[in-house]
């Protein structure tokens, strides 16, 4: 069965749940579902390029997009920060170009033959603005890979995790990385150090070794080679596909008028593998919403199973006990009698229950958040001590884009580990009461992700209206020794913002020239108050999670209880009414279950054939 035929028949076999689930009156759960599912399937796909200088990574783009000259290729004209190339709509048109600021206005517009003052290292724009964009959007229809998002990281100080996983974080749908190397040798160590720290975060990796034009001899040989290497260097290392190519014949057959010279350069450039591979990746990659429904309508459906087939081994064991009206009461009736008194006690201890468990995971996460701004601050002030007193103005820029983009990497890592150990506290406590938790109600913590990134332009904004004065005063005193003091000085009273830390790296030829160590103390600074910063969002979130573990979580679990202890009383009345119904009465009943049991049976072996075959699939 190929790809598109799974497809199909996942969606069939939903369609039969959901028409079953709406009988049975769980109409709103599975248009909570489908809705969800929507949500995931929203935007473009990213494919997100990495790679070392000189590798041939913005050529691979240009070829991608078609276009080219668009990302700079030369190595001394390399990306100052990260270049995301979407498709184009009707409110982007193509060839608009978009920048994006930590300060308001954050999203600026700015004419596409400027961005490259922008973008690359030693662009006059960049150079001359007080605060440095964070990234950049071209909307540009991709000539190759049409509907997806082609990321370009920075092409300056290597690779940086950093860049690649806040792409992956911010994509808003399946994602691919691509890590290009080339032919010249084998791939690097420091390319497979960042390929083992990505592996286990990023669920499609492809490798792509580069110039095969200028290696046509032995490209292939060190194709094996890089296998090898990958194979041995850790577990899931070895099933990631690597690809010779020609990135520089495919831009070529961009440019190409004749077709049949383009098409020529495409065969020979062999782009069309990896073509192929990245819409497999992407395509396992995008299933994962439409089995996450399965699960979830299996969910909503095995209740009402469990529900017919103890009222059937009721209806049975009646029949028995009939014959025998003497006897004592059977076992089914004991054990439904029991587990309703079980729930009514659990309702009882979860008053203690619940506030015990939720100040343990308050006190563990909190010294979590210590712990992980501790850290990095310590990493980052390891990296300007070591680099301090080589540290250019293009270097100091580079910094301060990877401090931005590993920030953020930092803070999106902890709240997702902060939503998954919330959902877990909240699924163990419904667990010790012999339920689970809907999804809807797992959804709300994940819904709550991204909610810190409004409150920390917040957060810079009010900084920055209390900063503006003391901005102009650097500004109008930058060169001279008394704009030192100033800034310094101040320092110590106020906490920097971001664009003020920009400003005193970037500022004067004084701090560049004979003040480095004044000029280390200033990027130092910018550190420690983007540690402050992360501290202060971290700990709201928790204090924010906490209370929805206390409110909303508290009040469905209360709800959900009162209906379990509600079903086991009318599981008890059910197994009574069965033993005292008439032969006939039985009889009808059972006539009306057994094609219902045998519907929801066959449906939830059709998912879990379903999901199996998926799961066989990708592996």
């Amino acid at each position: 069965m190929n790809q598109g035929q799974q497809v199909n028949t996942g969606a069939a076999v939903f369609r039969k749940m959901r028409a079953v689930g709406q009988k049975l009156g769980e109409d709103e759960e599975f248009d909570r579902i489908l809705e969800r599912m929507k949500e995931a399937r929203t935007g473009h796909p990213s494919i997100v390029m990495v790679g070392e200088i000189s590798r041939g990574k913005s050529t691979l783009v240009n070829a991608l997009l078609g276009q080219p000259g668009l990302a700079p290729v030369d190595a001394a004209e390399t990306t100052a920060l990260v270049v995301n190339y979407t498709p184009t709509s009707p409110e982007h048109p193509a060839g608009s170009a978009v920048l994006e600021f930590e300060y308001e206005p954050r999203f600026r517009d700015v004419p596409l033959p400027e961005l490259a003052s922008w973008t690359r290292v030693g662009g006059e724009k960049l150079r001359e603005s007080e605060e440095a964009p964070k990234q950049a959007v071209v909307h540009v229809d991709s000539w190759l890979l049409p509907k997806c998002v082609i990321v370009d990281t920075p092409g300056t100080g290597g690779l940086s995790e950093a860049y690649a996983r806040r792409a992956f974080d911010r994509a808003e749908r399946a994602s691919v990385l691509v890590l290009v190397t080339d032919a010249g040798g084998r791939i690097s160590s420091h390319a497979l150090e960042f390929l083992k720290h990505c592996a286990d975060k990023v669920a499609q990796v492809i490798v792509v070794v580069n110039k095969i034009d200028a290696h046509r001899n032995n490209w292939r040989s060190i194709v094996e080679e890089d296998r090898a290497i990958l194979a041995q260097a850790g577990p899931g290392l070895g099933n990631i596909p690597i690809l010779g190519m020609s990135a520089r014949w495919a831009e070529q057959a961009a440019a190409e008028p004749d077709p049949a010279k383009r098409q020529k350069l495409l065969e020979y450039s062999l782009i069309n593998d990896f073509i192929q591979v990245v819409n497999r990746a992407l395509k396992q990659a995008d299933e994962i919403p439409a089995q996450n429904a399965l699960r979830q309508a299996q969910s909503a459906l095995k209740p009402h199973l469990e529900t017919r087939l103890v009222e059937r081994a009721a209806l049975i064991d009646a029949a028995e006990a009939a014959k025998n009206p003497d006897a004592a009461e059977d076992a089914e009736l004991i054990r439904a009698k029991e587990k309703r008194e079980e729930l009514m006690l659990t309702f009882d201890d979860s008053k203690y229950d619940w506030p015990a468990a939720i100040e343990d995971l308050r006190g563990d996460l909190q010294m979590k958040v210590s712990a992980r701004t501790r850290h990095f601050q310590n990493v980052w002030k390891d990296k300007v001590e070591a680099s301090w007193n080589g540290l250019t103005k293009e270097k100091a820029l580079v910094m301060q884009n990877e401090l931005d983009a590993a920030l953020e990497v930092e803070m999106t890592e902890h709240i997702r580990e902060t939503i998954f150990r919330c959902a877990g506290l909240v699924k163990w406590l419904y667990a010790e009461a012999g339920m689970a938790p809907t999804p809807e109600l797992l959804h709300t913590f994940g819904v709550r992700k991204d909610a810190w990134r409004g409150q920390r332009h917040e957060q810079f904004e009010r900084r920055g209206q209390k900063m503006d004065a003391r901005m102009l005063l650097g500004s109008a005193m930058m060169g001279s020794g008394i704009a030192r003091l100033a800034l310094v000085g101040a320092g110590a009273a106020v906490a920097m913002p971001a664009a003020l830390g920009v400003a005193v790296v970037m500022g004067g030829t004084t701090l560049w020239t004979g003040k480095r160590k004044q000029n280390k103390q200033a990027v130092l600074q910018v550190i420690q108050d983007r540690t402050t910063e992360m501290r202060e969002l971290l700990e709201r979130f928790t204090r924010q999670s906490i209370t929805l573990i206390q409110t909303e979580a508290k009040k469905q679990f209360d709800r959900d209880l009162k209906k379990s202890v509600n079903k086991a009383k009318e599981e008890v009345v059910r197994i009574q009414k069965a033993r005292s119904a008439t032969v006939e009465e039985r009889q009808a009943r059972l006539r009306q279950l057994e094609p219902q049991i045998t519907e929801l049976k066959r449906l939830l072996a059709d998912a879990d054939r379903e999901l199996g075959t998926r799961s066989a699939a990708r592996g």
